[in-house]
């Protein structure tokens, strides 16, 4: 199969733009990006061109919002800004969920969306929107460029602002007619970015918080006797990440990792016990007893706060004065680093108190209690009658499981068990539709993630629901040989909104899906496609998708109304 992209031409740095497209090309190519997710239209084409001759790769995708997960999965692997072109009027409209996902995800995205010309805007143009005002809510930052000859400045300011403070989404419209025009290359001149610096600068966080702040902090500490840390956000916010995690373990609290910031405190049972998310972890839920929070690089969201007391103090620490206060005031706020303001708290209290011990072992039983649950589960759900349980898919994968494999699950009753199967050890190896819950996304985050990744695995699950979003980027997968596993959970439903429904209405209404052969479906893309039906397929299936070099693909007839993970009814 061809590959969907742009050839990477030769240029000549010292050759100055002449036209508004060349400025935007200038400035991509001077902040060291490399590649971009796209897809063309009439108002992206002179882009398009300006793009690929500077050299940086253009990935063609099938759907907009696609080519901005795609960038999104590039930002959350990469920690650089993703950067997806899309063509006006609906290319552009296509693309709100998109960025929509990367902002709420915390994830540096820069979107770049053509325009009618300038003077059709309010003469009934064809495809003539005011686009900035459709993307304002969903993003940081959303502009429309006026003129070519600021071009420059404009991608080399959305840029700044998608990866700096709290990262998000920002969108840049640019008129066809200003794409086109000609610019004065004197005007322009400026020297080209040192990319390193650059980004160093943009990421960089406060070193420390305030010592009477510090100080405060401490003697909450010190009265502490059963303190919790939750630790989230953006793993690249967290500036050194090493530091955070010796510091953690430093100061021995029982500790907890969300949204992307998985992996960043390795789970291990001992000092850290998986997800911050009552649903999906139930010793979380047990961390209600907390009579302090120590809250890292996140806001206090709603999966936090369902779970700390209203007596509790918190502790909030963000390098971002902007999250402090966000779902619910803290006791005591510090704004500073994530791993420099942890490491001045450890050196505080070098020694901790001994009631510290006894609370913390409570959740190393837990733990060990979890893995007991899951042998139990896999053990009833290999003598399931009809299809395949999704424990015992995450059974058989767990010998494939390592430090270097992401995991990018979508939404749904079947992405569930694996969300909470598998333990997180390293960072930026978790990934999911953010706060958003996006349907279907995860497939094209992991195919940004693989791009950025190609040497390591990548694994996408996806139910047949999901599936239908996106599933022709599959296409993206085979044409550049990306070796990306995909396990499709095919119950034939709707499962989340048939087990939902029947739980408040006893029976469901159009919650049914048809039979469909994904694997058949993927194989006409290029990619290779297994299935498996019942459990005595499930390991020859998994050892022959995990030993393909290739992107691969397996259909698993899964059963309805599986559930989730410690949930007490179906």
């Amino acid at each position: 199969m061809t590959r969907n992209t742009a050839s990477k031409a030769s240029h000549d740095d010292t050759t100055l733009p002449s036209t508004g497209a060349q400025c935007a090309a200038y400035a991509l190519k001077s902040a060291g990006i490399t590649k971009v997710f796209a897809l063309c239209g009439d108002h992206v084409n002179s882009l398009f061109h300006a793009v690929s001759a500077t050299g940086i790769e253009i990935v063609g995708t099938r759907h907009e919002s696609a080519a901005v997960q795609m960038a999104d999965g590039w930002a959350r692997a990469t920690g650089r800004p993703g950067v997806a072109i899309v063509t006006g009027g609906p290319g552009h409209t296509n693309a709100v969920t998109g960025a929509a996902v990367a902002q709420y995800a915390q994830s540096p995205v820069l979107v770049i969306s053509g325009q009618a010309p300038k003077a059709r805007r309010e003469r009934g143009g064809n495809q003539s929107l005011h686009q900035a005002n459709i993307m304002r809510p969903v993003t940081k930052w959303a502009a429309e460029a006026e003129d070519g000859t600021g071009l420059r400045e404009l991608v080399t300011r959305a840029l700044m602002v998608a990866k700096s403070d709290t990262p998000g989404a920002v969108s840049l419209s640019i008129p066809v007619d200003v794409a086109d025009s000609k610019v004065d290359a004197l005007l322009d001149a400026a020297p080209t970015i040192p990319t390193t610096a650059f980004w160093q600068q943009v990421s960089r966080a406060p070193l420390a918080p305030s010592d009477a702040d510090l100080d405060a902090a401490v003697k909450a500490l010190h009265t502490a006797r059963r303190p919790v840390i939750v630790l989230g956000g953006n793993p690249f916010q967290h500036a050194c990440c090493d530091l955070l995690e010796t510091a953690v373990r430093r100061l021995g609290m029982p500790t907890f990792t969300n949204g992307h910031s998985r992996g960043v405190v390795a789970d291990d049972g001992k000092t850290c016990f998986g997800f911050a998310r009552a649903r999906f972890n139930k010793l979380f839920s047990e961390a209600s007893e907390a009579d302090l929070w120590l809250v890292v690089g996140t806001a206090i969201d709603y999966n936090i706060a369902s779970v700390v007391s209203r007596s509790a103090t918190v502790i909030q620490i963000h390098h971002d004065p902007k999250q402090i206060g966000v779902g619910r005031l803290p006791t005591h706020a510090l704004v500073g680093g994530s791993a420099t303001t942890i490491d001045a708290l450890a050196n505080a209290l070098p020694t901790t108190p001994e009631i510290w011990d006894a609370w913390r072992a409570r959740f190393q039983a837990g733990y060990l209690a979890q893995t007991a649950y899951w042998d139990r589960k896999t053990e009833e759900a290999s003598r399931c009658g009809e299809g395949i349980h999704p424990a015992s898919l995450c059974a058989v994968l767990r010998q494939y499981w390592t430090a270097d494999t992401t995991l990018v699950v979508d939404v749904g009753d079947f992405i569930n068990w694996p969300r909470a199967y598998f333990p997180a050890l390293s960072p930026t190896r978790y990934m999911d539709g953010g706060a958003l819950g996006n349907l279907g996304g995860a497939l094209p985050i992991g195919i940004g993630a693989q791009i950025a990744r190609p040497e390591q695995p990548v694994w996408v699950f996806i139910g047949d629901g999901g599936l239908g979003f996106y599933g022709w980027e599959l296409s993206i997968a085979a044409e550049h040989a990306l070796p990306l596993k995909v396990f499709v959970g095919n119950d034939r439903a709707w499962g989340t909104e048939k087990r939902l429904q029947r739980n408040s209405y006893e029976t469901d209404i159009a919650c049914d899906l048809p039979a469909i052969r994904y694997d058949r479906f993927a194989e006409l893309q290029g990619v290779r496609g297994l299935h498996a039906t019942d459990h005595s397929q499930l390991t020859s299936a998994v050892t022959e998708l995990m030993a393909h070099e290739g992107p691969c693909l397996v259909n698993l007839e899964t059963m309805q109304l599986a559930g989730r993970p410690y949930a007490e009814t179906p």
